[in-house]
């Protein structure tokens, strides 16, 4: 069994009690598997490129642990390096190359290189690789470093503001590519974005960094599915029957007679208690994961 094989059957990254910076996960154990695409937003300011430096080794923990493909991820080897890509939001390209040079450069250091889609994404994307780095505007920089992260096919793929200078155009493209890497369900990616509609698109799970602390993680669709809007047609006599729900109540609005309850943590239970419980018609409505956030977040 080679190495590429041997690393899909294992957890691919733990991380136990990590503090660092203005991330305190105290008690808590982060985990991405195989097939797993996990978006991972906050805040400005939340700790989201703290943390990804944290689990990745760029930056030394205050407390906890983390765990690479077995490994510290401060003390990597080689071959575990070879399994990993990533793209920061600043990227670290060398500016007096061109971008074919920066291209060959890269290669060097990885076993594995897909020419093939190296080449297709240098095309697809438009990237002028006959330039030198610093002649090329920050989105062509941009597409230049995911080319460089994604051509080698790691096992585990890293993305902080990837399509934040992006087109459009050049966004769909990524997030195309991106749901093609995990199809096999063997390669993992973890991507920060305040694109929603991107991270609807391609992620399964979602960690949710709320002042350094990590409040959600867990499907996006049970997320999505956990905040909800429930209208009510006339204000509400609140009683102890509806204690459950109640405690759940984030925020109220109230607006032309009609009363609403943002809820965080719906569920069957609390479903069944106000079917049981409210006399009067009300509605619930399922919110869209940037809608979802903006309620959890203020």
């Amino acid at each position: 069994m080679n190495d590429r094989n041997h690393a899909i059957e294992q957890t691919l990254v733990t991380a136990k009690n990590v503090a660092l910076g203005v991330v305190n996960c105290a008690g808590q154990t982060l985990t991405i598997m195989p097939g797993q695409v996990i978006g991972l937003l906050g805040k400005n300011g939340a700790g989201k490129t703290t943390l990804l430096d944290g689990l990745l080794g760029y930056t030394f923990l205050n407390a906890g642990e983390v765990s690479v493909f077995g490994h510290n991820p401060t003390e990597l080897p080689a071959e575990v390096c070879k399994q990993i890509g990533f793209v920061a939001q600043q990227d670290d390209l060398l500016p007096w190359l061109t971008g074919s040079e920066m291209l060959a450069a890269t290669r060097l250091f990885y076993q594995h290189w897909n020419y093939d889609l190296a080449a297709r994404l240098v095309d697809h994307w438009s990237v002028p690789t006959w330039q030198k780095i610093s002649d090329m505007s920050v989105g062509e920089r941009q597409k230049l470093a995911l080319v460089a992260a994604m051509a080698h096919e790691p096992q585990l793929l890293v993305l902080d503001e990837p399509a934040a200078s992006l087109d459009p155009l050049a966004r769909r493209a990524l997030i195309s590519e991106l749901i093609d890497i995990v199809a096999d369900g063997e390669r993992s990616i973890l991507l920060s974005s305040h694109i929603f509609s991107d991270i609807e698109r391609v992620a399964s799970h979602i960690w949710l960094l709320e002042k350094g602390n990590i409040t959600y993680q867990g499907g996006l669709d049970e997320l999505k599915e956990s905040v909800v809007r429930l209208h009510l047609t006339r204000p509400l006599q609140v009683t102890a029957s509806l204690a459950l729900t109640t405690s759940r109540v984030i925020r109220t609005e109230f607006s032309a007679g009609r009363e609403t309850w943002i809820i965080r943590g719906w569920n069957e239970a609390l479903a069944a208690e106000c079917a049981a419980q409210i006399t009067s018609p009300y509605q619930v409505e399922a919110l869209g994961l940037e809608d979802a956030f903006v309620e959890i977040s203020q």
